[in-house]
């Protein structure tokens, strides 16, 4: 009899990853159903036990939480460790600690760490993962809380805490258009992918359309420094700048944008208002203190951290399954005021 002790041994009889093996172990639509049913006819021939199940026999607690993000990086800077800033506290009060882990397509640390039964709960940071991404966490059953993300289906095993980015934009739409007469808005984008993004243009575009005014996207990337620079620039360069606000996805993103205007001789707020989102250290301090908006960052990661911890010490689910922060308009000089 051949004794299986972790995931490795059978991914390596399968030839494929071991994340590939996790999912197909939690039963994941992830995984084709010939090569999932494959890999749980191996796994039952070799009996193989996860160590969850010899642990959950002696009812003990872990005290330690994951801390999950996906591919292992931090998705946007400064604001996330607002964030992690605020998870840390209420762990440090229930004397509990934090693992990283990772959950992406090739490197799946969090789907190993679950099923070796190192964690009592998770906190999962980001807004990019798909349905079919909760779903899969939803099936290791564990508490999970899902930070920074708007839920769009009910899952059994997590709740979520998020920030109005919707209402965010349109404060500050609403205030470019009503206090400064902007006519020209140009949005620059973090990234189709994040569901930030996609909220923050949906709040601007209703305002915009509301008013009459002209609303228009160009690409810029939540991930790189310099995006909002490059982004100006080009527009700049092929004579296609024709704009008398500029919203940007993030405060990165407008620091760029509002040094690639100072380079091409375009007067930031007299010209150009521009505006950032998150609020970081940063955007007061640079040469023209940035109009942002602040989604209570630190508050929400907070938040995620007593949920999940009473959820985890209580063994209770708790009764709201969504937690929502409203964002603070910042006016600054960057807007014109």
């Amino acid at each position: 009899m051949i004794c299986i002790t972790n995931l490795k041994d059978i991914a390596k009889i399968v030839k494929v990853d071991v994340s590939t093996v996790s999912r197909a172990l939690h039963n994941s639509s992830l995984v084709r159903a010939e090569l999932r049913a494959k890999i749980q006819q191996i796994a039952k021939k070799m009996n193989y036990v996860p160590n969850a199940s010899a642990y959950s026999l002696k009812k003990k607690i872990n005290k330690t939480i994951a801390l999950v993000f996906p591919y292992l990086k931090f998705p946007g800077g400064e604001f996330y460790g607002e964030i992690i800033q605020g998870i840390d506290q209420p762990v440090d009060d229930y004397q509990f600690a934090i693992t990283l882990a990772d959950y992406g397509k090739q490197n799946n640390t969090f789907a190993r760490i679950v099923m070796e039964n190192r964690v009592d709960g998770a906190i999962i940071v980001g807004d990019i993962f798909s349905n079919d991404d909760l779903a899969e966490i939803d099936s290791f059953s564990i508490p999970i809380v899902l930070i920074n993300q708007r839920l769009t289906s009910k899952f059994k095993n997590i709740v979520d805490v998020f920030s109005n980015n919707i209402n965010g934009a349109e404060l500050l739409c609403e205030h470019m258009i009503v206090k400064h007469n902007r006519k020209k808005i140009l949005f620059l984008s973090g990234g189709a992918n994040y569901q930030t993004n996609q909220e923050r243009i949906k709040g601007a575009k209703k305002i915009s359309k509301k008013a009459g005014v002209d609303f228009n996207i160009a690409q810029a990337n939540f991930a790189e420094m310099g995006s909002g620079y490059t982004t100006i620039k080009e527009l700049i360069t092929q004579n296609k700048f024709n704009y008398d606000a500029i919203m940007c996805g993030n405060d990165t993103i407008a620091i760029g944008a509002i040094k690639a205007l100072k380079e091409n001789r375009i007067k930031v707020p007299e010209q150009v208002s521009v505006t950032g989102f998150d609020n970081i250290k940063l955007s007061e301090f640079v040469d023209i203190p940035l109009t942002t908006i602040d989604p209570s960052a630190y508050e929400m990661g907070r938040m995620a951290s007593e949920v999940l911890l009473k959820w985890i010490v209580d063994k209770e689910k708790p009764k709201e399954h969504k937690y929502e922060f409203e964002q603070k308009l910042i006016i600054r000089k960057s807007c014109g005021c």
